[in-house]
């Protein structure tokens, strides 16, 4: 089975101590912010596009300004102030719109990062090292191994099987964790595993979406 670029990146993924699925889609966000950016200033069907969406959410806006380019946002708000201006000296407000353009666009990489982890379940090099590394979020877990019955197979079934031990294995780490807090067990050392756990399950667990 030829291996793609995108499976390619997911089983690197595994490596890290967070979703591979998260960091993946989180790669190729940031790509497509930084042509964003790289285009926005002379692109005048994108800055269309970016006003008929009302701006960015803030999510994506925190993400867009963490990268730092003074004079693409500067065109970009520049340009969105000035049509809200417009539309507040006329007592005119829009309502706010759901989404942004890199909503749109996250989406659309999720789908296709979802659907290339699914194909990766069929090597079973990739499962070993998921077994091994890995650890969806919550959220790719529900897309992935909690899909209608019909769309289930033996290795979303194995997959998800693989995902629930290590889900409770980090509960026995918070649990041991908090156990140890008591005084009554405070000379108990802790686990290379527990000091970890505690700040894993946050990105695991969060909402993904409002």
């Amino acid at each position: 089975m030829r291996v793609t670029a995108l499976q390619a990146e997911l089983a690197d993924a595994l490596h890290k101590h967070t979703c591979p699925v998260c960091t993946v889609i989180e790669n190729s966000l940031k790509t497509q912010i930084g042509h964003i950016l790289y285009e926005s200033v002379n692109d005048g069907i994108l800055r269309s596009r970016y006003i008929e969406k009302d701006g960015f959410c803030h999510r994506h806006a925190s993400l867009m300004r963490s990268v730092g380019d003074p004079l693409a946002h500067a065109v970009l708000y520049g340009h969105l102030l000035k049509m809200r201006l417009t539309s507040w000296q006329k007592q005119r407000p829009k309502p706010a719109k759901e989404g942004c353009l890199l909503c749109v666009r996250e989406a659309e990489i999720e789908n296709n990062v979802i659907e290339a982890f699914k194909q990766c379940l069929k090597r079973p090099e990739f499962v070993k090292a998921y077994r091994q590394n890995g650890l969806v979020c919550q959220a790719h877990f529900h897309l992935i191994a909690l899909a209608p019955t019909r769309q289930r197979t033996d290795e979303t079934l194995q997959f998800k099987a693989i995902t629930l031990d290590k889900y409770q294995r980090l509960l026995h780490h918070l649990e041991e964790l908090a156990r140890k807090h008591d005084y009554r067990f405070a000379d108990e050392e802790r686990t290379t595993e527990e000091r970890r756990a505690w700040q894993e399950i946050v990105d695991l667990l969060s909402k993904k979406r409002a």
